[in-house]
């Protein structure tokens, strides 16, 4: 069977990469004694996806991940899991359905909150281009537009909320988008980063079936 799991990603946890997140959980779960599925090989792994890896410094109240575990497990026991590090913590779980298609072929947007110097970011506020340069692994630069990936904004005094391109045929990192709103390629470690959303193409949130 899966399980669907949304998690908290808070604290000091922020700043673990995607790879060290996988490895917090599942020494959480081996340790509170998860009955797991692990994959078949040499070297077997724990059946455990993620929807979208959040960037390093960016807090999370929208982790999603689907967990194999063996047939009739309650889900409930994600909730009183005691070996996960603080600002780690199981928000919901359920058991869904298993399909073909992963959890990341689901992902199409993001909405994210920008806590900080709003006034900063005002840019936003007009309809000029906002250029940004995206460098490939093969250090070919590439001149894009923030704009083509920005779906929705709600501004506040304090907080600005986006909702950004996130998927695998369209996506923009954050701090792409807050880079063309400034013009300072390290700016955005100036601000507080929460992601608070997935959602499919249909704008629905991961968490739905």
């Amino acid at each position: 069977m899966v399980c669907r799991i949304r998690f908290r990603k808070d604290g000091r946890m922020k700043f673990l990469s995607h790879l060290e997140l996988l490895k917090a959980w599942d020494r959480a779960m081996r340790r509170e004694g998860i009955p797991l599925v692990f994959s078949t090989g040499y070297s077997p792994r724990p059946l455990m996806t993620f929807a979208l890896p959040s960037a390093v410094g960016v807090r999370d109240m929208a982790g999603y991940m689907d967990v194999h575990v063996e047939d009739g497990f309650d889900p409930s026991r994600f909730y009183y899991l005691t070996k996960l590090p603080e600002g780690l913590e199981v928000l919901e779980a359920k058991e869904v359905e298993e399909v073909r298609a992963s959890l990341m072929s689901r992902v199409h947007s993001a909405d994210y909150a920008i806590e900080g110097d709003i006034e900063a970011l005002k840019r936003l506020k007009s309809t000029d281009p906002l250029p940004f340069v995206r460098i490939t692994k093969r250090g070919r630069r590439h001149e894009r537009d923030a704009r083509d990936y920005l779906l929705d904004a709600e501004w506040t005094e304090r907080v600005l909320r986006v909702r950004l391109l996130a998927g695998s045929e369209q996506s923009i990192r954050l701090n792409e988008f807050i880079e063309a709103l400034t013009g300072d390629p390290e700016a955005h470690f100036t601000y507080q980063l929460t992601r608070l959303e997935i959602y499919d193409k249909e704008g629905r949130s991961l968490w739905e079936p």
